[in-house]
């Protein structure tokens, strides 16, 4: 029997910004704990989220806003700002400068407990 090493991931700074346990374009899963992004990710999914993905209008992004890692829709504006929006009303949305949007990853899959649930997110091209 052969053993491979596993890596405690502690938080999600470990996991998408440590370069030493993972290639700089790894795949992470991060688990859904609120309803902000409902009804597409609902408490429970899981966001595969590509750290190399190229970001585009209407991706889904892992984006760090104060000490709050979030999940929300990109939308670049005219100017130099972008909009990070909540799908559920009841959360706000945040309009930051482009520089301000700490970027940590595009959504490149949603997972659930079911087959129906799985659903990848690509650019249109």
């Amino acid at each position: 029997m052969k053993t491979f090493p596993i890596h405690p991931i502690l938080n999600a700074d470990d996991a998408i910004e440590n370069r030493s346990t993972c290639s700089s374009s790894a795949l992470i899963a991060l688990q859904v704990l609120d309803d902000s992004m409902a009804p597409e990710f609902m408490p429970g999914h899981i966001a595969v989220v590509d750290n190399s993905a190229h970001l585009y209008d209407g991706a889904f992004v892992v984006v760090q806003i104060a000490e709050d890692w979030l999940i929300r829709r990109w939308q670049s504006c005219n100017d130099d700002s972008v909009v990070l929006e909540a799908l559920c009303d009841d959360f706000d949305n945040h309009r930051v400068h482009i520089d301000e949007a700490h970027v940590k990853g595009v959504v490149v899959q949603r997972a659930g407990r079911r087959r129906k649930d799985r659903r990848h997110y690509r650019p249109a091209n």
